[in-house]
This record gives structure tokens, sequence and C-alpha cells, in this order.
């Protein structure tokens, strides 16, 4: 059963985090103004000791609220896998309570582990889709005080494992109908000028979608344009492959995935194809510093676009040229069962070489006692 629920930004005044008046809910964009807005997988990190001895929390959720955010500098930032732990940190930090308005402060999903988080420069409203045909996805809406400036960014965690593509094709053909149909303002009361801003946002295309959208195949880019929405990496890379998941580089993923060699581009910023009101500038691939021995930020890379509000909107032109998508329903590396199948006969090898080795001592000695 489909279920949302509204909120209004919160906002750390008088010594505590509380939900943004309704009249302050709203900024004014200044024509040509640049924002960086951004999206990134902290890998929620299990709380089992022996686990966190190789995921070492605390160290990488210190390492990206102290010093990876203030250092990038996002306007808008999704954050995907948030734990309690993580959230904890940073509703406690004074550089987010002094610069940022959070989506949340208290679980939305309580059946998760881990959720999503939106963090903002600007004030904005969200409605979250408590829909597991959607998987973990907030709609963000960013309300000017001029309704043609007004715009959304969805933040999203699609379904993982890349025999999970027709779920995942699901789940983005759900958002492109839910944005043609204004059906996610169904069932939901908003506030009736941040309604109005949401269906101008939907009706101008004045949508971003962005998040870990588990692309793992590489057919799957076509899903992207076939459900209206341009990939902001290959409108300034077109041939570079913008990795944001590798297990050839990341040496923390080399520690904790053994025998995975995949390299993929989960993560994606979308722009609506018909947008009116973004002019991209540039994107760029952050977090891939090393923060320790064998570790990084996240097993994810973080994705950070500059994107332009147009002084004079017109129509987005895309320029990547859609016949360069491989059809192929593969990653070009390991599959996830053949490194399943990989670690199991590594285990193997390994207990009996516990087994074996003493037999093999005790055998050695007998000979060596016979001269």
């Amino acid at each position: 059963m489909s279920t949302k629920e509204f909120s209004l930004s919160y906002e750390y005044q008088e010594g505590k985090w509380q939900e943004t008046k309704e009249s302050s809910c709203f900024s004014s964009q200044s024509c040509n103004k640049n924002l960086k807005i951004g999206a990134f997988n902290v890998l929620w990190g299990n709380s089992n000791k022996f686990i966190n001895m190789f995921n070492r929390n605390e160290q990488r959720f210190n390492y990206i609220i102290n010093k990876l955010i203030p250092q990038t500098d996002p306007d808008i930032l999704s954050l995907l896998e948030v734990s309690e732990q993580f959230m904890e940190m940073l509703t406690s930090n004074q550089h987010i309570r002094n610069n940022y308005y959070l989506s949340h402060v208290k679980r939305k999903r309580i059946d998760y582990v881990h959720e999503v988080v939106m963090i903002s420069k600007l004030p904005f409203s969200s409605i979250f889709m408590n829909d597991d045909d959607y998987g973990r996805c907030i709609f963000s809406i960013f309300t000017d005080s001029v309704p043609s400036n007004s715009f959304m960014v969805l933040t999203s965690h699609f379904w993982a494992y890349e025999q999970d593509y027709v779920s995942r094709s699901k789940q983005m053909e759900l958002i492109d109908l839910s944005i043609q149909t204004n059906s996610f303002l169904e069932n939901v009361n908003l506030p009736v000028k941040i309604q109005k801003a949401a269906l101008e946002a939907s009706q101008k295309s004045n949508i971003i979608l962005q998040g870990d959208l588990n692309l793992h195949l590489k057919h799957e880019d076509s899903f992207i344009y076939k459900f209206g929405f341009v990939d902001v990496w290959r409108e300034i890379y077109p041939h570079d492959d913008g990795y944001t998941w590798d297990a050839q580089k990341n040496k923390f993923v080399k520690s904790i995935y053994i025998l995975d060699n995949r390299r993929m581009r989960l993560d994606r910023i979308l722009l609506r194809q018909n947008s009116h009101l973004f002019k991209i500038i540039d994107i760029q691939i952050k977090a891939q510093e090393s923060i320790g021995f064998n570790l990084c930020c996240s097993d994810h890379y973080m994705l950070l676009s500059e994107i332009q509000i147009n002084k004079e909107p017109k129509m987005y032109i895309q320029k990547y040229d859609i016949s360069n998508i491989l059809m192929e329903k593969k990653t070009g590396f390991r599959s996830f069962p053949t490194i399943i199948k990989l670690r199991i006969l590594l285990l193997i090898s390994i207990l009996l070489g516990i087994v074996i080795t003493p037999f093999g001592v005790n055998l050695l000695k007998r000979k060596l006692m016979q001269y």
C-alpha cells in the first residue's frame, strides 16, 4: 500500500532542530546563480562490533561530516544509506547546524536499517514516498518567490544487484508517471503555495533525480532516456566511464568485498529532458581519497554537479548521442553470483588448508624421525 508524508525542512534554532515555518520555506533563486548539487551513498555500516572492525563507521562518518562536506561545500546534497549513528553525528555537528536545513531528523522508515536524507542551504519541503515499489525516495520541493523558478530534487535509492534490473526499470517508470500525472501530490496535504510550486516545477520539467540508482548493467542507461531524463555525467564527459563504485581503485572496496572486480556507475544525477530552468556547468567525482589504511569514506564515491539557474530559461537540448548506449545485459566484469561462488571456493580452500596442514606437519615429523 502506498502512503505519503509531507514535511517542511528542519533548521537548528534555539538549541534544537525544529521544523521550518511555512512562511520561511521559500527562497529566491538569483538568475545565473550556480548551485552545487550532489549525491553520496555513505555506506550505512553494520553496528556489529566484528563487522565494524572492517567498516570503521565512526572514522568514516567523522571524515564525511567534519571534512568532506565542509570542503566540497554543496548547496544541496542527497545522502543515502544514512544510519541512526550517522544521523546522530550529522545533527550534532556545528557546521551542519549553522549552514544546512535537513529533510528530517527522526527516522521516517523504521522498517529500514538506513534511509535517504536531504541537506540543503536553501529551505525546502519534502514528500516522503513510503512505498516499496518506489524504493527509498524523497520528493524535495524548492519553492521560489517566482513560481517558474521553483524546482524539485528527487532523491532515490533503487533496488540493488544486477539481476533486479526489471525492478529498477519499474521504479524509474513509476517516477516518470508520477511526474507526468502529478500523482506524487495525491493523498497528501500541502500548503497552497508549495503545491503550486510543485505543479509549476513538474509542468516545466524543473526536476533533478539523483542518488544511488544502482544501474549495474550497461543496457540500463537506456532507462534514463526512455523515462524522460538526461544523464548529467554523459553530457559533460560522454566518453569517460565515471565509475562511482570501483573495486579496482577503491582500496576500501577491495578490503571488504573480496574477489569483486566490478567497476560501475551506480550513482547518477539526472535532469528532466525538457527542463526550462537548468544549465549544466560541470560535474565531478569526489571522496576518492584514502583516509586510512585500506579505507575510503565509503564504498561509493560522491557525485557533485554544478547547475546554473538560467537567466533566460529555455528548453534543455540533449547533447549525448544515446545510440552509444550498449544494450548488453552485463557489467563487463564478474557477475555477483560468480563472485559468491569464488568466495565459497576460497573459504573451502582455507578450511581445507587448516585441516590438511596439521596432518601434513605430523606426517613430515614421522618421516624425519625415521632417519
